[in-house]
């Protein structure tokens, strides 16, 4: 008996040791997080933000040199071409604070290297090379 309530024990303990869903004390939720509190709702990765900012889904990942890094992906496509409906890929709503400060979706441009905060392609492009830093 003793030996079986040892090994519940040590697998209960491995569990919790490598979880991936963790639950912080003030209820929010981490997936894939080290983390031991976040203020947001949802935190996937690392990345946390303090009490000022209210996030309802946040989701970062480490950059790698040798791939694409993409830290949400929003996808909306019908498997065949279909003539009903629409896809909207991302939506961002916003409103009701202070005047001329709410954006749908805001995008910032970081580090030195050149780029764009919202980049723009009617085809599947991943981005082209920017010789600036844009805005859009």
């Amino acid at each position: 008996m003793k030996r079986v309530i040892f090994i519940f024990a040590a697998l209960l303990c491995g569990t919790l040791c490598f979880a991936q869903l963790k639950v912080y004390q003030n209820g929010n939720v981490g997936i894939g997080s080290t983390l031991t509190t976040s203020s947001s709702n949802l935190n996937i990765g690392n990345r946390s933000y303090d009490n000022n900012y209210k996030v309802s889904l946040l989701s970062s990942t480490q950059a790698s040199s040798s791939t694409y890094n993409i830290g949400i992906e929003g996808w909306a496509s019908p498997a065949n071409t279909i003539n009903t409906g629409r896809t909207i890929g991302v939506r961002g709503i916003a409103g009701n604070c202070t005047n001329g400060y709410n954006y749908g979706i805001l995008g910032c441009l970081l580090g030195s290297r050149n780029g764009a905060g919202v980049y723009g392609s009617a085809t599947m492009s991943l981005g082209e090379q920017t010789d600036g830093k844009y805005a859009g």
